[in-house]
């Protein structure tokens, strides 16, 4: 899991350390900064899925067809102001083992790692390129980064030299034979971990319009705008547990006038999801609300996520009256606690807020600007003083600047 996320010079963010939880609800007004802070942990994805770092800030199309979308603003606009580095330091639970990564990127025509390194709770550091410990590295080589395999148990720097193009994660590799190998090993095992987390996220652009259609039911994933939403509903509902489970949940939103769930299905193996009311009457995904699609595509997502996987969510109540809302809140409350994912969304709704728990609630985040203070503050609700009492006094003043 993600467990915080240090922001410099990024985008919005001067300076700003932002703690997550499994679920993590983020609130502000209009460019306060959340939207910035998901493309932080976009980029992260783009890091783990061992992309150029051009690519991972402008996008990838191969064949005319779009492979990575980049982030808003591109690489011209990700650092912030004049500046011409940006750095993310990340702090992640992999089971037992705790890692620290921190990348520095020099943006430009094209950005390059201008350093990174790897900590991990206890055994010090994983590789570091280029550190202080590395008494005559003198910085970076044109089109290259110096790196190190540094343990606190003693394991040698390297002199191995890597593109700069893109993370050393996904570049450094076993060395089996060598002195250091059983501990070097180790090394890249742990990196690929974390590799491997960061790539490990879900982020979501439901579209409805996108929603309506047939989707062939050998499809196993739901796309980033839900284009494949009826193809995941059928997959789930071949088992009767799971699609018992699907139902309930609709139930307590949408009242016990919801009562089935079946599919049109044609001789080609397209299908499209119905639901199915008390009296019989079966309403398509061609006819249901853009709000019940979207509905739809969140609990879908949750239901059918990786282990350990995050779901990145832009305005979780979109499209969705205040009272379904709430109970859409609960239910991915619930998930977190039960299934293991991991949901980061944000909200401009009131209602919204204080549909979470106690609990929940003081993990949320506040994003805003403050006089005398650079760029986006964020600032956990549980810390700031008085916050149940400014809740029940109406929690709209949470979504003005602070």
């Amino acid at each position: 899991m993600l467990t915080s996320l240090r922001l410099r010079n990024f985008k919005s963010f001067s300076d700003q350390t932002v703690e997550l939880s499994p679920l993590t609800v983020l609130l502000g007004a209009s460019a306060s900064g959340k939207s910035n802070f998901l493309d932080a942990i976009r980029l992260l994805q783009g890091i783990g899925l061992d992309l150029p770092l051009a690519d991972v800030l402008r996008g990838r199309t191969e064949g005319g067809r779009g492979i990575w979308p980049g982030l808003r603003g591109s690489a011209e606009e990700v650092a912030r102001g004049r500046e011409k580095v940006f750095t993310l330091e990340s702090c992640w639970t992999l089971g037992r083992q705790v890692l620290t990564h921190e990348i520095s990127v020099r943006v430009g025509a094209e950005p390059l790692v201008e350093h990174e390194s790897v900590r991990a709770e206890g055994l010090g550091v994983l590789f570091d390129t280029p550190a202080a410990s590395l008494k005559g590295w003198d910085g970076l080589a044109p089109g290259s980064s110096p790196s190190t395999s540094k343990r606190a148990r003693g394991l040698r720097p390297s002199n191995d030299r890597h593109p700069a193009r893109r993370s050393l994660l996904g570049q450094i590799e076993h060395h089996r034979g060598r002195g250091e190998g059983v501990r070097l090993n180790d090394v890249v095992e742990q990196c690929h971990a974390l590799q491997q987390a960061m790539r490990n996220t879900i982020s979501l652009d439901l579209q409805p319009a996108h929603m309506r259609g047939y989707a062939h039911r050998s499809l196993d994933h739901l796309g980033t705008t839900g284009e494949h939403l009826s193809a995941i509903l059928h997959r789930i509902c071949q088992d009767p547990s799971r699609k018992a489970d699907l139902t309930a949940k609709l139930s307590a939103l949408y009242a016990p006038e919801q009562v089935d769930i079946d599919f049109v299905e044609t001789d080609l193996g397209d299908v499209m999801v119905r639901l199915v009311e008390q009296d019989g009457t079966r309403i398509s995904a061609r006819s249901l609300s853009d709000g019940t699609l979207r509905v739809l595509g969140l609990i879908a997502a949750v239901m059918t996520a990786p282990e350990g996987a995050r779901i990145l969510i832009e305005a979780l109540e979109q499209g969705v009256h205040p009272a379904q809302a709430g109970l859409l809140v609960q239910i991915l409350e619930g998930a977190t606690g039960a299934g293991g994912s991991q949901i980061v969304a944000t909200t401009y709704a009131p209602s919204t807020l204080q549909a979470l728990s106690q609990e929940a609630r003081g993990r949320a985040v506040a994003f805003g600007r403050r006089a005398g203070t650079e760029g986006t503050v964020a600032q956990r609700l549980g810390a700031i003083p008085g916050i149940e009492a400014l809740l029940e006094k109406g929690a709209e003043t949470l979504f003005s600047a602070r």
